[in-house]
């Protein structure tokens, strides 16, 4: 189950946004937690916890030598209950609803760090596939 499936866009500036890709789906799943490949500790399991996912957002525009071109926006997670410290040495995360996987993918740390808000710590994944 992807939070992205195809759906109508609308331009928005120069960029078309899809307009499904603006989703945000509140959701109590399980939560696993990866270090590294070659981290000897175990993956931290958290069951029953509260997420609000902001959905990754394609936009896509026409380049200068007519080429269009696709770029992605990570997608936004806010962790309810949980601290940035939690994130610490952290790079693979997946999270299950219902036996569905909403989440698998890398915690992208390129534009921002875990941030702690009201109540949780926002972050942002890569999903795979």
């Amino acid at each position: 189950m992807r939070l992205t499936d195809s759906g109508i866009g609308y331009p928005s500036g120069l960029h078309w946004v899809r307009a499904d890709d603006l989703q945000l789906t509140r959701a109590v799943g399980d939560i696993t937690l990866m270090e590294s490949w070659t981290s000897l500790n175990p993956d931290r399991y958290f069951a029953r916890q509260l997420f609000a996912i902001r959905a990754e957002i394609k936009t896509a525009r026409l380049e200068r030598d007519g080429r269009l071109s696709v770029t992605s926006r990570p997608m936004n997670i806010t962790w309810y209950g949980h601290c940035a410290q939690d994130l610490h040495g952290i790079v693979q995360i997946k999270i299950v609803s219902g036996g569905h996987v909403l989440v698998n993918g890398a915690l992208s740390l390129q534009q921002k760090q875990p941030v702690e808000v009201a109540g949780g710590v926002c972050f942002d994944m890569v999903a795979d596939g």
